[in-house]
């Protein structure tokens, strides 16, 4: 079974129940990625990170018989379970067809959802042919996001805060972000946080500054030096991020989100950043995994609690918002600030 293009995500947004076995291939990894994420939340009523298995070619390599163990696997957890694969190419196209095959047989009860990501695929991959002939599994060709496809994410994205883009500000916007699904998440989520501050609609001046970065990078490295504690980094990045304009209530939004990516880390346990949202590269993963020590729940909740707290005292009227978010920024990097 094959579908490409919109009827590829149609499928994603309500697969149907017959099937529980996809391949999902394309130009674009962050369409994959969502498209995979979109399907998680479908098949997984609750979703629990115990209940979601991810594998690679390099794990498949050394134990191939990785994958028919956690598909017929009941969850210990209860509730549904899943299993995602990454692949490159047809790498693992002999484990992947091979089990499939089992599956259509009857020889392997498939007791998870599975979920395979590839890159792109020709016609004559293996792996793409094996889904595609298949009565019980589901090929999904991923077509690239054109601009129509990038307004429509930011209009749905933005009417959730009830946030307006003037015309030709998102067309400004958008110009620039089809084709790469995972760029236009992070920018729209940069975009809505900066219109959660501005109290009327986003302008073409606003595209133009936001655009020139200095204000999404302050508030991003501002969080982000906190998060590891490094208090003069954390000064250095907000000053330019409010001399470049930017909102004390859109600051404390992008560190409260930090805050709440360091809890993920910590409630699932992950082993590197490239799980985790806003990804965290290799080089700063060991800085960032020895920092997350120092975030117990007990911090994390009291840092939370001070967000909270010092939003609802920034709108107030005629209140010193900068200076509130300075001492919040500070009480969040400087490690005497939190009691244990």
């Amino acid at each position: 079974m094959k579908k490409s293009g919109k009827a590829a995500l149609d499928f994603c947004s309500a697969p149907p129940k017959n099937v529980r076995c996809v391949l999902l291939f394309g130009e674009d990894p962050g369409l994959i990625e969502a498209a995979a994420l979109g399907l998680v939340g479908r098949w997984i009523a609750q979703l629990d990170p115990m209940n979601v298995v991810r594998l690679t070619d390099d794990e498949l390599r050394k134990d191939p018989g990785v994958l028919e163990d956690h598909l017929s696997a009941r969850s210990l957890m209860g509730g549904d379970s899943l299993v995602r694969v990454k692949t490159e190419k047809d790498t693992s196209a002999r484990i992947l067809t091979d089990t499939l095959k089992r599956i259509e047989v009857g020889s392997l009860f498939q007791e998870a959802f599975c979920i395979v990501e590839a890159g792109e695929l020709p016609k004559t991959s293996r792996l793409r042919s094996a889904w595609e002939a298949s009565p019980v599994a589901c090929a999904l060709e991923l077509s690239p996001d054109d601009e129509d496809d990038v307004v429509r994410l930011v209009r749905e994205s933005l009417s959730v805060d009830s946030i307006d883009v003037e015309g030709d500000a998102l067309a400004a916007f958008c110009s620039e972000l089809a084709g790469n699904r995972r760029l236009a998440l992070s920018e729209i989520e940069k975009l809505r946080l900066y219109g959660m501050g501005l109290n009327r609609s986003v302008n073409v001046a606003d595209i133009k500054v936001f655009s020139s970065g200095e204000i999404a990078r302050g508030a991003d490295d501002a969080a982000d030096a906190a998060v590891l504690g490094d208090l003069k980094s954390a000064d250095i990045a907000i000053d330019r991020f409010l001399e470049s304009g930017g909102s004390p209530i859109t600051a404390l939004r992008v560190l409260h989100l930090r805050i709440l990516r360091a809890s993920n880390a910590r409630s699932t346990r992950v082993q590197n950043g490239s799980r985790l949202w806003p990804p965290i590269t290799d080089q700063d993963w060991p800085a960032y995994s020895a920092a997350l020590r120092y975030w117990t729940p007990g911090r994390i909740i009291r840092a939370l609690q001070c967000l909270h707290t010092t939003e609802t005292a920034c709108k107030a009227a005629g209140s010193p918002a900068e200076a509130l978010l300075r001492h919040a920024l500070h009480e969040i990097a400087d490690r005497g600030q939190l009691e244990a």
